[in-house]
């Protein structure tokens, strides 16, 4: 499979999409829900993070596994189609929350040189 798919927006915009899959386990005694924030921005361009089945429930004890999507802009990536990224992760159980940070890479098309 490709590791990523290129899109164009109803105004002619080339976007691309990166597949992920996010592994979980919950280890406490409480039942956790899980979320993903849905936008992030790289310098001036924003990101949209199409999570579907978020937030997700995960009972105490459980593992779960869930995929997203990123769509952004292809400007974002570098000349070597990449670009660094950081997604948030907020874990909510009874009333403490907790926020994680997950560096990823995000992949397209190489931009071609002159």
């Amino acid at each position: 499979e490709n590791p990523y798919q290129v899109i164009r927006s109803s105004n002619g915009e080339i976007l691309i999409a990166n597949h992920f899959t996010l592994s979980l386990k919950n280890q406490s005694p409480q039942s956790m829900e899980v979320e993903i924030i849905k936008s992030g921005r790289i310098g001036e361009f924003t990101l949209e993070i199409i999570a579907p089945t978020f937030p997700l429930e995960i009972p105490p004890g459980e593992a779960a596994k869930d995929f997203f999507f990123i769509k952004f802009s292809k400007s974002v990536l570098d000349k070597k189609g990449h670009e660094k990224f950081k997604i948030q992760i907020i874990a909510k159980s009874n009333n403490i929350t907790q926020k994680y940070i997950k560096e990823i890479n995000l992949v397209g098309p190489i931009k071609p040189t002159n």
